[in-house]
C-alpha cells in the first residue's frame, strides 16, 4: 500500500488554477471542457503553447466569482492541455488530468489566478478486496450502460480498459452522469478502496434508476399495445356488421338511449350535457 502520510519530503509548486463551476477534473483521465471566462482562456492558450500544467478546480459555488482559496475546493487535479479551440466566445478544451494535488493557496496574479500546490496521493492497494470493488464497480457500470437509453454501447468497452483500482475508480467515476458534488466526492476520498465503495453504491443507484426506467417503459408499452390491439379488433367488429348490413349492437344501446332520452322533457342544458355523453359512448372504444 502506498500511504501519503509517510512521505517527508513536501515539495511545493504552483500553476494557474481555473476554477469550474459545475465540473470536476480527475486524474488519469482525458476530457474536454467548456470555458467561458476570457481571462482563463488566455491562460488555457499559453499553458497549451507552452506545455505547462494547469490546475483544475471546482467551485464550492457555481454562481459565485473565485477571487481566493476559501470559494474553491481544497483537492483538484493537475492537468495538461492537449487542445484548444474557441466558437462564439467559448473555449472548448481538451486536457489529460495526470495528478490529484491539494490546494493550499490562491492569489491573483495579473489577470489570472495562481495556485500554490502540493501533490495529494491517494491510499493506493491491490488488495483482493479493492480489485473485488473494482470488478463490481466495472460490471455495475457495464449494465447502467446497457439500461441507459443515450449513453453509447462503447462506453462499456472503455471501462474493460481499466484493469488496476485507482485508474477504475478515476475512469468510471468520469463516465459515470453525476452531480459535481458526487464527483469531487470521489475525487476527494484518499483510499482507493473507499473510493470503490462509494463509486459502487453511487453505480448501483444509477442501475436503479434505469431499471425501473425500464419497467415502467415496458408496462406502458404493453398497455398501449392491449389498447391498440382492442381498438383494432372493434373496427374490425363494425366492418363485418357494415359488410352484413348488421348493426352495432352496441350502437344500437347507445340510439335507444337517445330515444329515451328525446322522449323526455329536459332542460335544455340537461339536454345539451346528455347529448354529449351519448356522443362520447359511441365514439369510445369498448374495453
Amino acid at each position: 500500500m502506498r500511504d501519503p502520510s509517510t512521505s517527508t519530503a513536501r515539495k511545493i509548486s504552483s500553476a494557474p488554477v481555473i476554477p469550474l463551476p459545475d465540473a470536476v477534473v480527475f486524474p488519469l483521465g482525458f476530457g474536454t471542457l467548456t470555458i467561458r471566462s476570457e481571462s482563463d482562456g488566455k491562460v488555457l492558450e499559453e499553458a497549451a503553447e507552452h506545455g505547462r500544467p494547469v490546475a483544475f478546480v471546482a467551485q464550492r459555488d457555481s454562481q459565485s466569482r473565485v477571487t481566493g482559496k476559501s470559494q474553491l475546493y481544497t483537492i483538484g487535479s493537475l492537468a495538461k492541455v492537449h487542445e484548444l479551440g474557441v466558437l462564439e466566445g467559448l473555449f472548448r478544451v481538451a486536457l489529460h488530468g495526470f495528478e490529484r494535488i491539494r490546494i493550499l493557496d490562491v492569489t491573483k496574479t495579473g489577470s489570472h489566478l495562481e495556485a500554490t500546490y502540493e501533490a495529494a496521493p491517494e491510499e493506493d492497494d491491490n488488495s483482493l478486496e479493492t480489485r473485488g470493488l473494482a470488478q463490481a464497480a466495472r460490471d455495475l457500470f457495464v449494465r447502467m450502460v446497457h439500461l441507459d437509453l443515450v449513453m453509447p454501447n462503447e462506453l462499456a468497452s472503455v471501462a474493460r480498459v481499466a484493469v488496476d483500482p485507482r485508474s477504475t475508480a478515476y475512469v468510471l467515476a468520469s463516465m459515470t452522469p453525476l452531480a459535481t458534488g458526487l464527483r469531487q466526492e470521489i475525487l476527494e476520498v484518499n483510499s482507493v478502496a473507499q473510493k470503490l465503495r462509494r463509486l459502487v453504491d453511487m453505480l448501483g443507484h444509477e442501475v436503479a434508476v434505469r431499471e425501473i426506467s425500464a419497467k415502467i417503459r415496458t408496462d406502458i408499452s404493453s398497455q398501449l399495445a392491449k389498447e391498440q390491439k382492442e381498438h383494432i379488433l372493434r373496427e374490425q367488429l363494425e366492418s363485418i356488421h357494415r359488410e352484413l348490413g348488421e348493426s352495432d349492437p352496441e350502437h344500437e344501446a347507445v340510439d335507444e338511449l337517445r330515444s329515451r332520452i328525446d322522449a323526455l322533457s329536459l332542460p335544455p342544458e340537461v339536454k345539451k350535457e346528455a347529448d354529449r355523453e351519448l356522443g362520447r359512448l359511441r365514439i369510445i372504444p369498448a374495453m
